[in-house]
């Protein structure tokens, strides 16, 4: 088994439709939250790729022992890239992009139970 198979593997125990490893989505409150420090990214403030990125950097300079190992940047991006694969690419509006992915991936998680 290749070291890219074991980390997919892994990360597929760790990962559910709000959940990236230690990064939780809330679509209540519109926040991804990093539930080993309670640090929580309020969605709102992300209208781009740029403010994503600069979510990014900040995070680089944090001791990853503290916010969860060394995948905290990794799953961060995956899930920013699951839940903004739901927007527009000229304007985001996070809280339609929140519900639109709940939706597609609720759907998508019913119709995985109904097919066992």
């Amino acid at each position: 088994m290749t070291s890219l198979q074991v980390l997919t593997d892994a990360r597929r125990k760790t990962h559910s439709i709000t959940k990236w490893d230690m990064w939780v989505l809330n679509p209540k409150n519109y926040t991804l939250t990093n539930t080993c420090m309670n640090y929580e990214i309020d969605l709102d403030n992300i209208q781009n790729a740029a403010d994503m990125l600069a979510w990014t950097f900040q995070l680089s300079g944090k001791n990853p022992k503290v916010y969860g190992g060394d995948s905290y940047l990794f799953e961060l991006t995956c899930a920013f890239k699951a839940i903004f694969a739901y927007s527009a690419r000229d304007s985001w509006n996070s809280r339609k992009v929140v519900d639109a992915y709940m939706a597609a991936e609720g759907k998508r998680r019913r119709c995985s139970w109904l097919a066992l």
